[in-house]
Formats: structure tokens, sequence, C-alpha cells
């Protein structure tokens, strides 16, 4: 019988991130893995850490990014590649997985939340992400845990 071809590799910061799916806060954005995201980003336990969790895989895997907890600073003009009325958008991939996501909130008038595009089906009008320091429920700025979003 012959061999099923074998499923492409997922690129190394997709993989790490989906192996975060599931880790929950032990006390107010704070334990032991998300305290690992804090300290790489230069700070302690309190402190949001969806941009940090985000840095903190992309350099894991080799891939240089600001060293931040700050979400602004992964969306500065010059990167942003994507906005809904953007209409200058490089000849790239729009839906290519992997790229930073960032979550505009009008009341801070910035991003203020961000996670990491993981798939855009094809023929789907939604995209999954990870997200760190969000919910699993309502998809708040200041969750408990790691999870995938629709």
């Amino acid at each position: 019988m012959p061999k099923a071809p074998e499923a492409p590799a997922l690129p190394c910061h997709i993989a790490k991130a989906q192996s975060y799916i599931g880790i929950k806060e032990t006390k107010t954005n704070g334990g032991p893995q998300i305290d690992t995201f804090l300290n790489w980003a230069g700070l302690g336990t309190g402190h949001y850490w969806c941009a940090a969790s985000g840095g903190f895989i992309f350099s894991s895997c080799g891939i240089k990014v600001p060293k931040s907890a700050w979400c602004p600073t992964y969306f500065t003009p010059k990167h942003i590649v994507y906005t809904r009325n953007k209409t200058d958008w490089p000849k790239i991939d729009q839906n290519k997985a992997g790229y930073y996501v960032g979550f505009y909130y009008p009341e801070k008038k910035r991003i203020a939340h961000m996670g990491i595009l993981e798939d855009k089906p094809d023929q789907s009008e939604y995209v999954t992400t990870l997200e760190g320091n969000t919910s699993g429920n309502d998809g708040g700025r200041d969750g408990d845990g790691f999870y995938r979003k629709k």
C-alpha cells in the first residue's frame, strides 16, 4: 500500500504558539509560563502580556522582533500589511499564517491587543488566531490564558 504523503511542517512560531494553547494565569497576569514571556520583555508579573507572548514566540524561533510587551511597538506604519481602510496593500499574501494581528480599541485610540494569525481557510470569512492574555469566551484583552480564537 502506498505511503500517505506527510503533512508539511508548520513554521516554528506557529507550532510553538499552538503548544501554549491552554496555559492559564495562576495569579493576575502571572504564572510560570506567563512570567517567562514578561521576563523576556524586561517586565515582571502583573503586566499585560499579549505582546510579550507573541514577541517571545517569534524571538525563540529566531525571528527578529521588538523586545517589548507594548502592542503598538509591533505595528509601526512601515510594518502594517493590512487594515480595513488601507488601499495600498503590498503584493503579498494577506491571508498567510504567521503574521501578527493587532486589535484596535477605539476607547484607547490604538492597537491594544495582539495575536498571531494561525489560519485563514480559502473559502472562509473568518481567521483563527493564537492569542495570549485573552479569554476563551468573550475575547477580552485582559483574559486568563492563551487561546485559539476564531
